[in-house]
C-alpha cells in the first residue's frame, strides 16, 4: 500500500512541476512578446530618431539652423507618440524623449559653457541614448 501511495504522490508532484513549468514558459512568452516594438510604432519612430539625429549634428551651428530641426525632430515626436501601444514601444518612445531633451541641454550647454563639464556629462549621456535606440530601432 505504502509503495503506491508513494508512487501517486510521485505523479502528483511530476503533474504539479509540469503546470508549474507550462505557466512559467507561457508567462516569458507573454513578456517577451510585450517588449517588442509593433511595426506601426517602429515605422513611425525610425523618422523621429533620424530627426532627432539631425538635430544632434546641428549642436553647434546656428540657433535658426538647429531651431528649424528641433521642431522637426517634435513634430515627428509627436506622431510617434500615439503609436506606442505595447510596454516597449512605450519604452522606446520615452528613450526618444530622453534623447531630444538630452540634445537640447547639449545645445544649451554648447551655447552657454563652452568646453565645460556639463557639455560633456551630457554629451555622454546623449551617446549612450542614442546607441540604445539605434540598437532597438534596426
Amino acid at each position: 500500500m505504502r509503495i503506491k501511495d508513494s508512487r501517486l504522490w510521485l505523479r502528483i508532484l511530476i503533474a504539479i512541476a509540469f503546470l508549474v513549468g507550462t505557466v512559467a514558459v507561457i508567462f516569458e512568452l507573454l513578456i517577451w512578446q510585450s517588449n517588442k516594438l509593433s511595426p506601426e510604432f517602429r515605422t513611425a519612430a525610425r523618422p523621429a530618431f533620424e530627426a532627432i539625429q539631425q538635430c544632434e549634428r546641428y549642436v553647434d551651428q546656428s540657433a535658426f539652423a538647429y531651431g528649424t530641426r528641433l521642431e522637426n525632430a517634435e513634430n515627428n515626436l509627436a506622431m510617434v507618440r500615439p503609436r506606442a501601444k505595447t510596454p516597449g514601444d512605450r519604452r522606446t518612445r520615452y528613450v526618444l524623449e530622453a534623447y531630444l531633451h538630452t540634445v537640447t541641454r547639449c545645445k544649451q550647454d554648447w551655447e552657454t559653457h563652452r568646453g565645460s563639464d556639463d557639455l560633456r556629462n551630457n554629451c555622454q549621456e546623449m551617446l549612450s541614448d542614442r546607441a540604445e535606440l539605434d540598437k532597438w530601432l534596426k
